[in-house]
């Protein structure tokens, strides 16, 4: 009797971790699926055009230093932040 009771023990157990599981990943795939559908904002497209309009002088510098590639990133980084501080929770 009492390895049944230890048995069914272990098996909840189980359960309850399986269905932790698919629980957390429900929410984490409707989570993704929610940011994959934020359109990119406009003013990414215009200053990556802008510093492409950059004269030759001013490209030589920008080169070495990945300016488009660094601007982009906390361009990325301010709106992720605008965003998270939108969430109740956590801003």
């Amino acid at each position: 009797m009492g390895e049944m009771i230890s048995k069914f023990a272990s098996w909840l157990k189980e359960l309850f971790e399986w269905l932790g599981q698919k629980i957390f990943e429900s929410i984490m795939d409707a989570a993704a699926k929610l940011i994959e559908n934020i359109p990119v904002p406009s003013f990414f497209n215009t200053a990556s055009a802008k510093i492409g309009q950059l004269g030759a002088d001013v490209g030589y510098w920008i080169g070495p230093f990945e300016l488009d590639f660094g601007v982009g990133v906390i361009l990325t980084a301010y709106t992720l932040r605008f965003i998270l501080r939108r969430i109740p929770i956590i801003g």
